[in-house]
């Protein structure tokens, strides 16, 4: 019985933890990663024919590293001036969230002291509105809703960076990192 209501409670909650609702409903939804503007982007040609309703970023949409907002704004609007990429984002919705490669370092997290920075330029890229009840909370992780009832699609998109603890590398076993509190989210 306990199992249940932790269920229907979970259940409950889903229905309105969205951060922004769509009433229309989603026939096919693209997802893409580690994508690198400065190798081909013949992709986008393809990407961009295809009938999708949504486009999903699930990380390192562009690749840079340090702490040169400069070069994080650089890379963000070299992607966006591909002409298939601005043809995509003409006629489908835009979400994303960030991973590694440009949020300051390979694996970084919380000690990332331009982390508020990175995360603008990304809400900026994804040209979230002002009021997008995400810029008012810190870290990346959104969520959206399209449709209703069975047709209901959710979107969860988790900030795995902004609040990660810092790993430490483990050189005496076989395993890359040491056991930490695991924070992540």
């Amino acid at each position: 019985m306990r199992i249940f209501w932790v269920l229907l409670f979970i259940s409950s909650l889903n229905l309105k933890c969205q951060d922004i609702y769509f009433p229309n409903n989603i026939d096919a939804i693209g997802f893409g990663y580690c994508n690198r503007t400065d190798l081909d982007q013949k992709i986008w040609d393809v990407i961009v024919n295809k009938s999708i309703n949504a486009w999903v970023w699930l990380g390192d949409i562009v690749y840079t590293e340090g702490e040169s907002m400069d070069n994080f704004a650089l890379k963000y609007s070299i992607q966006k001036s591909l002409p298939s990429y601005r043809k995509l984002s003409s006629h489908t919705n835009i979400f994303g969230v960030w991973d590694d490669h440009y949020f300051g370092k390979n694996v970084g997290g919380v000690g990332f002291r331009k982390k508020q920075q990175s995360r603008d330029l990304l809400f900026d890229f994804l040209d979230l509105p002002t009021n997008h009840p995400a810029k008012e909370r810190t870290g990346a992780y959104q969520s959206y809703c399209f449709g209703d009832n069975r047709q209901k699609i959710c979107l969860y998109l988790l900030d795995l960076r902004y609040f990660k603890e810092e790993y430490e590398k483990d050189f005496s076993s076989k395993q890359y990192y040491k056991k930490n509190n695991g924070s992540l989210l």
